[in-house]
């Protein structure tokens, strides 16, 4: 497969000069980490990490997105298996002015971000929309 390059915008924590981000069964994103968080929340878990504050901040916002996310995730495992998953990829823009317009939503909604890198990659890619999932929005066509 060739090397294709990307732009990402990192919210978790900053990343490095020659990192490598690997997903897969044991190893998820930041996606993840706040469906777990706010799922724990919900649930009754009375423990709180950065996430659970974060979330907790804003609870009916965060409720309403992971409920969506688990079901997207459902609807993926028994239909499209092949996909990935969500909660165990890496969003990135083919363009920095992509990466820049989700670095202002994610500012706009109280994410940190610490910057945008340009990723080269030779592993596989999946081009999705991921505006698309978001409420009251209409599927924009490629």
């Amino acid at each position: 497969m060739a090397e294709i390059y990307l732009y990402h915008v990192v919210t978790e924590k900053p990343m490095k000069l020659g990192q490598i981000i690997i997903f897969d069964n044991n190893h998820f994103n930041g996606v993840y980490n706040r469906v777990m968080a706010c799922k724990n929340i919900l649930d009754g878990d009375k423990s709180v990490d950065i996430d659970s504050e974060f979330i907790l901040s804003n609870l009916e916002y965060w409720t309403v997105r992971t409920y969506r996310e688990l079901a997207l995730e459902k609807v993926r495992q028994e239909k499209y298996p092949n996909y990935p998953s969500r909660m165990s990829c890496l969003y990135t823009s083919k363009t920095l002015s992509g990466a820049e317009m989700w670095t202002n939503s994610f500012i706009n909604s109280g994410r940190k971000v610490y910057q945008i890198v340009k990723l080269q990659t030779d592993g596989k890619v999946f081009d999705g929309d991921a505006y698309n999932v978001f409420d009251g929005t209409e599927c924009r066509r490629k």
